[in-house]
């Protein structure tokens, strides 16, 4: 802890890297998350500061916000599109919503398939889809995903785009990945095979991997109109796609998504973590007298969802303040409660909760006086501290990605 002036130091630099804030109202489960920080390695802290990318432009990147999640296998377009958030098939395809703890118990089963040994790359969610062949069911089958950007793209602007890919071992092993954008929704309602879009970036490699691995598909672009959708899968028809075949294995190809990204290339810094020093989280909101988050809450918070899963050799510490009005007992009990929700928050998007350690302060270390409400308000905040894991060298200047 540091002293009560370099707090208040600490808040006023902070403000400088306010979060903005998005209206988008929260989904029953799991929300989303992601962020791409950049290490720097000072002499006593580190300093990791978002720059070079923007928010991520991806509503549910992870797949983690459904309304449902069952042990089956969706059986239809319709089915996928009303159980998960914000993403939808474009076509009568329908991707498999797999949740992590349901992986061995998928009904009905599937000949050579079983997925026990796979895990989400973040989260407990991720989608299947069919990348190539089915010839004893429908010739050819693929399924993509769909979703509405949270704004549409601008022309003259560059954009980062990346998602990971992973196949079943028995799957058909194929390449031609990538993203394809579309002004308006895509609806194929009759179409099985080829989506017919022109896709912005394609691998040229087979992607193979094995069930602990997951392979990046990623690129840059810069858009030719003012695009609000997104689409990614495999845009090949099967005779000019390379594929390879496991022997005794599926025919058809079978992959894993997880954790769809889409930033603004050279946007300006939004938030600043410093390892070893405190720190105020902006724009963290709560309800009146309680410790519900408000759905505006859910951005910094995200952003310090991907700087810990980008950077696992780190810790957290969740420090909840309240002002000074009611009495200092229940004051304390409510800013426990406020750090518990965020650690609850972080936890859901796939953040170990031995990594968080939530802490409650009440109103015993203001900023400033309580004698007017904006100065109260200052009080009321949640400020965090980043620690380097004992086993760790906080000198080392390395990311450790996920």
């Amino acid at each position: 802890m540091v002293v009560q002036q370099e707090r208040k130091i600490g808040y006023l630099l902070n403000r400088f890297h306010r979060s903005r804030v998005r209206n988008q109202e929260p989904g029953p489960l799991y929300p989303e998350n992601r962020k791409m920080p950049r290490l720097i390695s000072t002499l006593s802290f580190l300093i990791v500061i978002c720059t070079g990318y923007g928010q991520n432009l991806v509503p549910n990147p992870s797949f983690e916000e459904v309304n449902k999640v069952e042990k089956k296998w969706c059986g239809t377009d319709g089915e996928f599109n009303r159980n998960m958030k914000y993403w939808d098939s474009p076509t009568q395809g329908s991707p498999d919503i797999l949740f992590l703890d349901y992986l061995g118990q998928m009904f009905p089963p599937r000949e050579l398939v079983d997925l026990s040994a796979h895990t989400p790359r973040t989260g407990k969610m991720m989608i299947g889809i069919k990348t190539y062949g089915c010839p004893s069911r429908f010739s050819p089958c693929k399924e993509y995903l769909q979703v509405k950007l949270k704004k549409s793209l601008r022309t003259g602007q560059k954009y980062y785009f990346e998602y990971w890919v992973c196949p079943i071992q028995p799957s058909v092993k194929v390449n031609s990945f990538g993203i394809a954008l579309a002004r308006n929704r895509t609806s194929a309602t009759m179409e099985l095979g080829t989506l017919d879009l022109q896709p912005m970036s394609i691998n040229k490699e087979i992607i193979s991997c094995d069930s602990t691995l997951w392979h990046r598909i990623s690129g840059v672009f810069e858009p030719d109109d003012t695009y609000a959708y997104l689409v990614i899968g495999n845009f090949a028809p099967d005779p000019s796609m390379a594929s390879r075949k496991e022997p005794d294995g599926l025919d058809y190809g079978y992959y894993l998504v997880d954790d769809v990204l889409v930033k603004a290339l050279d946007a300006s810094p939004v938030q600043e973590f410093i390892v070893n020093e405190t720190l105020t989280l902006e724009n963290i909101l709560f309800e009146f007298d309680r410790a519900i988050l408000k759905p505006s809450s859910r951005e910094p918070l995200d952003e310090l969802v991907q700087y810990l899963q980008h950077n696992r050799e780190l810790n957290l510490e969740v420090i909840g303040h309240t002002d000074a009005i009611g009495s200092t007992e229940y004051n304390l009990e409510l800013s426990r409660d406020r750090a518990n929700a965020i650690q609850a928050y972080l936890v859901e998007q796939g953040i170990k909760s031995s990594r968080i350690t939530p802490v409650g302060l009440g109103n015993s270390v203001p900023l400033v006086h309580n004698d007017t409400e904006e100065n109260r308000q200052l009080n009321r905040r949640v400020e965090i501290r980043i620690t380097q894991q004992k086993n760790t060298d906080p000198n080392s200047g390395s990311m450790h990605r996920p």
